[in-house]
């Protein structure tokens, strides 16, 4: 696997808009368009891919999850790898990005590292209707909690505060589907990195990679292709897309 590292280390990123950082997102999907089997991402992407993950966690200055991939597979912004912390170091970054969570109920698993661990800074934005004891249970972790609108409204006002108030010029969002879906539609989603595995999921259980409300014939965003990789051990395409403005 060692071809593959550094692959992304060498990634320039357009500078970000003025009020909210640059977001792009970072999905591993079957041939079928299928982001989860089983209930998870798990058994989707490969070891080549996982290296890859962190390769575009290393340039992020926070890194995002959805309350349900946090409840699924967990959330964390650590950097897996030495050389990917010693890089970022080189660049004057912290070792770890910032995590970020939002939630519409504040329903979150509270003794995983999100939380727990003092490894990393990390933020809450929570629904302004989320019950007053969940929200009081998230201030006990001792990480900051961000009251925002439900809604895309919410997900506008996080970029906003991220910019403003934390300095995060460069936010990476790892899903989900509901999630890349609400980014995508408040035209706040700038790249798409998405792993492509040879493999098919099929069932109508299976997420895709931008669910809930459908764009239309007329509405659908537009991506151009930046670039593509092929890793022949594995069958897996790595591309890089861009959404037109």
């Amino acid at each position: 696997m060692d071809a593959i590292n550094g692959w992304y280390l060498t990634l320039d990123f357009p500078e970000p808009p003025p009020d909210r950082p640059f977001v792009y997102l970072n999905m591993v999907a079957t041939v079928d368009g299928k982001i989860t089997v089983d209930g998870s991402e798990q058994g989707i992407g490969s070891e080549a891919d996982k290296r890859l993950f962190h390769e575009l966690r290393a340039h992020a200055d926070a890194v995002l999850d959805g309350a349900r991939t946090a409840r699924i597979s967990g959330a964390s912004p650590r950097v897996r790898d030495p050389d990917l912390i010693a890089w970022r170091r080189a660049r004057g970054k912290p070792p770890h990005p910032l995590g970020v969570l939002i939630t519409a109920s504040g329903n979150l698993p509270l003794a995983t590292p999100f939380f727990t661990s003092r490894e990393f800074a990390a933020v809450v934005f929570a629904a302004e209707n989320v019950p007053a004891e969940r929200l009081a249970a998230l201030r006990a972790t001792g990480r900051p909690v961000h009251e925002v609108p439900a809604g895309p409204a919410g997900v506008a006002a996080m970029l906003r505060i991220l910019r403003s108030q934390y300095g995060v010029t460069r936010l990476l969002c790892e899903g989900g589907g509901t999630l890349n879906a609400e980014l995508v539609h408040l035209q706040s989603a700038d790249e798409l990195f998405l792993t492509i595995a040879p493999k098919i999921a099929g069932g109508r259980d299976n997420l895709t990679l931008v669910e809930g409300e459908p764009f239309h014939r007329d509405t659908m965003p537009l991506l151009d292709l930046v670039h593509w990789r092929h890793y022949p051990p594995t069958g897996e395409v790595f591309t890089r897309w861009r959404f037109r403005r």
